[in-house]
């Protein structure tokens, strides 16, 4: 009998203990909610931001924030945990809607749009130089001065929308100027009027078209590589990916010598897919 409640005296110590420790956690936890949400409200960028915004609906749900954050302070202090995590939640929530009035996510959002037409169009030009080699090479430069008009009227287009701030319809329609682009290097690479528009009378057919679509791909990486200095870890992990690259051309090669060509498209796709995430990590968008 002694034993036995010896081993309960000790159960109800053990998860004594338990809740002690797991109490001391929360109220932990909760010290650091509290100390990240002073320096959201008391510290950031955001908070001064919307305080110097101008719009009262902002500034009140701000204060409204700070409020609901002085009773999680105090509830805190005197011990209740949970209403003080409840508190604190709902003057984030608060803060969140401050934000929004002040109009600070849209401006990071125009801010986003600006920074991806500003990429976009330094890719553009970097294709067209691509373009204008290959034609250089091919004595096509009578084709060349023809497109290079075309997409110089398109980019003008674009480039307005760009100053009028509509970022988005003039992101739209700088991708439409890329695909117009990296079609005319296709065909200028292959003599092949053939586009993707695309449905071929056979599997090798299509596998021939992949083919040249990688040569293509292959071809633009070592034009913009040919230029890269970087001897960081950037042009190591790209001639890595390169190889990777060359390894599943040969793969397809192999699988279309024994007639196997939908297997053999597939394999290509996936190699002419990871040169063109290696243009781009080279900074140059291109279309898929």
């Amino acid at each position: 009998m002694k034993k036995y409640l010896k081993v309960l005296i000790l159960a109800f110590l053990f998860s004594v203990a338990i809740n002690i420790n797991a109490e001391e956690k929360n109220v932990e936890f909760e010290k650091k909610n509290i100390n990240a949400m002073a320096d959201l409200l008391n510290r950031s960028t955001v908070s001064k931001q919307v305080l110097q915004s101008n719009n009262d609906a902002a500034v009140q749900y701000y204060l409204f924030s700070k409020s609901l954050f002085d009773d999680a302070v105090e509830a805190y202090r005197r011990g209740d945990i949970k209403e003080s995590g409840h508190l604190i939640k709902k003057s984030r929530v608060a803060l969140i809607d401050a934000i929004e009035f002040a109009n600070l996510r849209g401006a990071k959002k125009k801010k986003r749009s600006k920074h991806n037409y500003e990429l976009l169009r330094k890719s553009a030009d970097a294709l067209m130089d691509a373009l204008h080699r290959i034609d250089v090479e091919k004595d096509a430069q009578d084709r060349f001065e023809i497109l290079s008009e075309k997409v110089k009227k398109k980019l003008s287009q674009t480039d307005r929308l760009y100053f009028q701030e509509k970022y988005k319809p003039a992101i739209d329609e700088l991708s439409k100027v890329l695909q117009i682009i990296k079609a005319e290097i296709s065909k200028m690479r292959s003599g092949d009027t053939l586009t993707r528009t695309l449905s071929f009378s056979s599997a090798k057919d299509e596998y021939l078209y992949e083919i040249d679509r990688n040569d293509t791909h292959f071809m633009l990486i070592d034009m913009f590589l040919s230029e890269k200095n970087d001897p960081g870890n950037l042009l190591a992990v790209i001639k890595n990916t390169i190889q990777s690259a060359k390894k599943l051309r040969a793969e397809a090669e192999v699988l279309a010598s024994s007639f196997k060509h939908k297997e053999a498209i597939k394999v290509l796709e996936q190699s002419t897919q990871e040169i063109i995430n290696v243009i781009r990590n080279t900074g140059v968008f291109i279309p898929d």
